[in-house]
């Protein structure tokens, strides 16, 4: 038999779990022909030998909605092996829309999600009012996708177009949330893989107000998910109020989405921290409780520690008030605030509260990444609060007096703002109630790059800690999502399914370092993690990338939810 493409010689790890072998795969229009000793040719052959050949991976959490039109490639995302995501995560997307209503949208998308506004500006047509336009948009890309996309229906974008400006103002009357209710059922009637919405306590948009979704009551939310139940396909994705420390009062909510929908609710994010460093023992109870109702309330979980860079001059902070307030500030009006002492001691009281934030207050994380100044080279790579014993100060004025003395050009990166406690990482990795991901791909391009978790789940859990076996590892990033999203073609490899592939050496695949590129259109930076150990990625059958270079074609595919198809 002849195929368009042969992968030969590889150690063939299918997605189930099971121990992988040795085998060759045969590839015929799209899709995995046969698997096995072939001995029938290929118009294209790759040599696997020492590789594993694992099904592509999927990542459930990403925003790529407005980066596809600027970037087809979903990169860096698809440096790591990923073939598939979800995007219109969060509530945020940029359709459904009416026209009058699209400026909001693009500046509440760059405002809560960090990415460029002038890109959204530039980049992004507009073409479409509708759900199923805008899923018709992304298929006319100029040159392709370079992976397959799904896309959700998105709350906060709904309860806008319904409501108007009164989506950031009240809670939803009946008749509102009929209307929303509607609109839902024609994004799943287009195809959309769920629902998605936000109770984020850092969730405000560019006037510093929560974003349309926050002003949802419950019972509006409840009433979105309960769509899917006739459906009976999809997911409810979701934010609660009390992350990143969820409570049990969180935890019930999102239980009575899984029950009121009938359908997986996956939940964002489930991290360790410093303020409550064994509060994820206690979800994890809950969840095991909830499962054990037949209640589907799956947390996602990043597989490594979660750095965020930061400046003085970029907003963060956003739930203590004082430095909300300072950020939200023009660059000259924050120059002046912080040289203030009652500016200082406003911030300084904002650390000392008990109240639970989404930083944990730990100034001696905080890491100078670059400076400006050669006279400050030597404070590189050390923390603030060893700054401020060098200078007989508080942490906090080290901080400031370093950020002003750079008129704010001061780069920081707090280390380990999250799951900086390896071992409660490790029960993370292995616990089968928790899927991995939260990448957040294509949104906070400044801030952070968790897009590599793949690459690292194989080094670091896989090589280096031996925490999961290879064949796990690989089930954790392909069939789970898939069976989760109710892919039935993808996630693993079989005859007759889709054939996305990832071929890689186990002895050399990992990220890179956190590194800031200007790759964008403009040169607008971002941080980003480069690949390595990835010999090809293949997407319905064609490859994508090979030795670390993009082919000319982009063979992916906006998937749609469906009765007996994705």
């Amino acid at each position: 038999m002849a195929y368009d493409t042969v992968v030969k010689n590889g150690f063939v790890v299918d997605g189930t779990g099971m121990p992988g072998s040795r085998a060759d795969v045969g590839i015929l229009d799209g899709r995995i022909a046969a698997i096995g000793p072939l001995d029938g040719a290929g118009r294209d052959v790759i040599d696997a030998n020492g590789h594993v050949v694992a099904p592509g991976f999927i990542d459930p959490h990403t925003h790529y909605d407005a980066q596809l039109f600027w970037d087809p490639l979903a990169t860096p995302t698809s440096w790591h092996g990923f073939t598939s995501v979800l995007m219109t995560n969060c509530g945020f997307g940029i359709a459904p829309v009416e026209p009058e209503h699209r400026e909001y949208i693009a500046r509440l998308l760059a405002e809560v999600e960090a990415i460029p506004l002038e890109l959204i500006q530039g980049h992004v047509q507009w073409t479409w009012r509708s759900y199923a336009e805008y899923l018709g948009a992304l298929e006319q890309v100029p040159g392709g996708l370079g992976v397959n996309v799904m896309s959700q229906a998105p709350h906060s974008t709904i309860r806008y177009q319904v409501m108007g400006d009164d989506a950031r103002k009240r809670p939803a009357t009946a008749d509102e949330i009929r209307a929303m209710q509607a609109r839902v059922a024609e994004c799943l009637d287009a195809g959309a893989f769920g629902v998605s919405s936000s109770w984020g306590p850092v969730h405000f948009d560019h006037d510093g107000l929560p974003v349309p979704s926050r002003w949802a009551e419950e019972e509006e939310v409840v009433a979105l998910a309960r769509v899917l139940r006739a459906y009976g396909r999809g997911i409810v994705a979701f934010i609660p109020k009390g992350v990143p420390t969820v409570t049990e009062g969180d935890m019930a909510c999102i239980r009575r989405l899984a029950a009121e929908s009938g359908r997986p609710v996956l939940w964002n994010l489930l991290l360790q921290t410093w303020r409550s460093p064994t509060n994820w023992r206690d979800v994890l109870e809950w969840t095991r409780d909830a499962f054990r109702h037949g209640e589907v309330a799956l947390p996602l979980a990043l597989p490594e520690r979660f750095d965020l860079s930061f400046s003085l001059r970029s907003g963060l902070f956003g739930d203590m008030p004082a430095w909300k307030t300072m950020f939200d500030a023009s660059r000259e009006e924050k120059l002046a605030r912080l040289r203030r002492a009652e500016v200082r001691a406003e911030l300084q009281a904002d650390l000392d509260d008990p109240a639970p934030t989404i930083f944990s207050k730990r100034l001696q994380d905080i890491v100078v990444t670059k400076v400006k100044h050669e006279r400050n080279r030597q404070l590189v790579g050390r923390n603030v609060a060893e700054i401020a014993a060098a200078r007989g100060t508080r942490p906090l004025d080290a901080l400031l007096d370093l950020g002003l003395d750079e008129e704010l050009e001061t780069d920081f990166v707090i280390s380990g703002l999250f799951n900086g406690d390896d071992a409660a990482l490790a029960a993370l990795v292995r616990d089968p109630h928790v899927l991995l991901g939260g990448s957040d791909g294509g949104a906070h391009v400044k801030f952070i790059c968790q897009v590599a978790y793949s690459s690292h789940l194989l080094s670091y859990w896989v090589r280096e800690r031996q925490v999961l076996s290879l064949e796990h590892a690989v089930r954790r990033l392909t069939m789970e999502p898939a069976r989760m999203l109710g892919l039935r073609d993808r996630g693993l490899l079989r005859e007759g399914l889709a054939a996305d592939i990832v071929i890689f050496d186990p002895d050399q695949v990992g990220a890179g370092p956190r590194e800031v590129a200007t790759d964008l259109p403009g040169g607008v930076r971002r941080i980003v993690r480069r690949d390595q150990g990835y010999l090809a990625t293949l997407v319905n059958g064609q490859v994508v990338r090979r030795d670390g270079e993009f082919a000319a074609v982009r063979p992916g595919r906006v998937l749609r939810s469906a009765p007996g198809a994705a």
